[in-house]
């Protein structure tokens, strides 16, 4: 919701996919609920980022903008434990 009045997007879904679209962002992209503030913790800075591996599980979180080359390197961190963490002839 907080992203919604800095981006001045209303909280209508289309609004907020007309803007994903003509923003070409091509990350996920989620609506904080009062749910996910009891799962994540209450989230008051924006942008947060959360770095989440393919089982779900959160690797990593940012508050604020993060460096690219910051960001790069856990991705690239985090692929490289998913791949150890996979039994042989997976």
């Amino acid at each position: 919701a907080n992203a919604d009045r800095l981006l001045g997007l209303g909280y209508d879904d289309r609004v907020r996919e007309r803007y994903i679209r003509e923003q070409q962002i091509n990350f996920a992209v989620v609506h904080w609920t009062k749910d996910s503030d009891a799962a994540y913790g209450r989230i008051a800075i924006f942008p947060t980022l959360f770095l989440i591996d393919g089982q779900g599980i959160v690797v990593r979180h940012w508050a604020g903008f993060v460096d690219p080359e910051e960001l790069r390197r856990a991705v690239l961190e985090a692929l490289a434990s998913s791949q150890a963490a996979r039994p042989a002839g997976r």
